[in-house]
């Protein structure tokens, strides 16, 4: 994977490496175990909103997610916690992290993610994941 450029709405530069392989595979499957709780239904918004408070209030993904972020640069440094000490950088954070945690988990995800939105559109659960 090559790394990408972001243009954040701060106006800050993030640049996004891949992490190794045993790094994003870790991360993946502490997020597995995070959303496998989140109960799935037809409230979309609903469903989206748990997924997103359970990664965001959990210490495992955020310990996980450390490694990925430090290969990446935010304003041109490592990102470290250090790197949102200033208050202004703070509104960057999740923003930082969701884009680094989505690079990693997308070779993970593939072709699953498009299956997985089939079946949440259908309403069926005899939506067949193989190809």
């Amino acid at each position: 994977m090559a790394d990408i450029v972001k243009k954040l709405g701060s106006g800050a530069e993030l640049i996004i490496k891949p992490c190794s392989f045993k790094e994003g595979h870790a991360l993946f499957k502490a997020v597995a175990r995070e959303i496998e709780t989140v109960q799935i239904g037809t409230d979309k918004a609903n469903v989206m909103k748990s997924v997103i408070l359970k990664l965001v209030s959990s210490l495992l993904v955020e310990d996980l997610l450390w490694p990925c972020m430090s290969r990446c640069l935010y304003r041109g440094s490592k990102v470290l916690p250090e790197s949102f000490e200033d208050m202004e950088n703070r509104k960057d954070f999740l923003v930082v992290a969701q884009e680094v945690l989505m690079y990693n988990l997308g070779p993970f995800i593939g072709d699953l993610e498009s299956k997985l939105h089939a079946l949440l559109n259908s309403g069926s659960e005899s939506t067949s994941f193989q190809k």
